[in-house]
């Protein structure tokens, strides 16, 4: 799923328009590759990376190795049962299905 997220993040980041966007929520963004390059790419961003507490207890050190931590917060949760309010864009990758 990571190396799969890499390599489709670049370009998809580059063709949305993140300007009207404060913060951005990643629902199930696993280790948080994604919203390490969506932060990385739009430097007045702040993200939510969002997944369940065994997957995000790696994510921490990914968005520190990436240099995104003082903007990203990672929080555990089960998307099943509820999502962070209060972002104004939200990625869905690869979720819906389930």
């Amino acid at each position: 799923m990571t190396n799969g997220s890499v390599a489709l993040a670049s370009e998809r980041i580059a063709a949305y328009d993140f300007s009207g966007v404060s913060t951005v929520v990643d629902v199930a963004g696993g280790r948080g590759m994604i919203i390490a390059s969506i932060l990385k790419a739009n430097p007045h961003l702040r993200g939510v990376l969002v997944d369940l507490p065994h997957v995000v207890a790696e994510a921490q050190g990914v968005i520190e190795s990436e240099g995104v931590a003082d903007r990203c917060e990672v929080r555990a949760a089960d998307f099943f049962e509820s999502v962070p309010s209060g972002g104004d864009a939200y990625v869905l990758k690869w979720i819906i299905h389930d």
